[in-house]
């Protein structure tokens, strides 16, 4: 747990550069609701655009998300090494041992979120006249949610690469893949004759459940206050699209842990 409490320091840190430079109201006073959508890339009363500056944005917005996959799934890589020495050899009950520190991530990770995100309000507070709003705890927790899960499943896909490839580059695999992702966005613009097709691209994309600014309701003053050019994607899909994710990499990840032996395997040097 000493281990980790800075993780913690980083999260706040990385929350209120989050704050000073992309919540920049123009008048000074901003809503909740308006705070946490600029997080997902929107500005001012407009959703993520997709221009190469918008979606370069957006990367930036997820720094403090890649910096706990870089710092947790490296870590955990490492415990499994470690365990695979001093701990499999007398415990055989790998999978017990697996969903221990599958947890210990998730707790992890709620609260490194959570530090990021009231450190990011706390910022605008001080700086801005922040406005409670009808709307504002329920997008404050649709995007803690979403965020947890998205750090949950990328942190564990990490360690599962790391394993599968016998290295600390899965969290350089895991963060193209990201990029990918994000870098996908611009398809869009060339179907912005084709609102189905787009709305198609939208949902399967994993990424697009982190831009809210992209989402719709079935409460028609939030649908008008998200604005959603594209439509399609609700907050119960994104969360069930993410836990879905999140318990698919969780499972590959136990079954692999499971299953493979470094020191048979000897992945870190290629031999046998």
């Amino acid at each position: 747990m000493k281990k980790f409490s800075w993780i913690l320091a980083v999260g706040a840190v990385l929350g209120a550069w989050l704050s000073v430079t992309y919540i920049c109201p123009s008048d000074g006073r901003i809503t909740l609701t308006q705070a946490i959508l600029q997080l997902s890339g929107s500005r001012g009363i407009f959703a993520l655009g997709t221009s190469f500056t918008e979606l370069l944005g957006f990367s930036l917005r997820l720094i403090p998300i890649w910096a706990f996959q870089a710092l947790a799934g490296i870590r955990l890589y490492r415990h499994y090494c470690v365990a695979s020495v001093y701990v499999f050899s007398r415990i055989p009950r790998r999978t017990s041992w697996y969903l221990r520190q599958v947890g210990s991530i998730a707790a992890w990770a709620a609260t490194y979120q959570l530090f990021t995100m009231m450190a990011v309000i706390a910022v605008a507070a001080v700086r801005y006249e922040l406005v409670p709003d009808d709307f504002g705890v329920r997008i404050f927790l649709l995007h803690f949610l979403v965020c947890f899960l998205w750090t949950v499943a990328t942190t564990m896909a990490v360690n599962l690469v790391a394993v599968w490839r016998g290295s600390d580059g899965g969290f350089l695999f895991v963060a193209v893949v990201q990029a990918a992702l994000i870098a996908a966005f611009a398809l869009l613009n060339h179907f912005s004759d084709d609102p189905g097709l787009q709305s198609l691209i939208v949902r399967v994309n994993p990424i697009s459940c982190l831009v809210l600014g992209w989402h719709s309701s079935k409460s028609s003053e939030l649908s008008a206050i998200l604005a959603s050019p594209y439509g399609g994607i609700y907050p119960a899909f994104s969360i069930v699209y993410v836990l879905i994710l999140c318990v698919i990499a969780t499972v590959v990840g136990g079954v692999l842990v499971s299953r493979h032996d470094l020191l048979a395997s000897n992945t870190e040097t290629g031999g046998n």
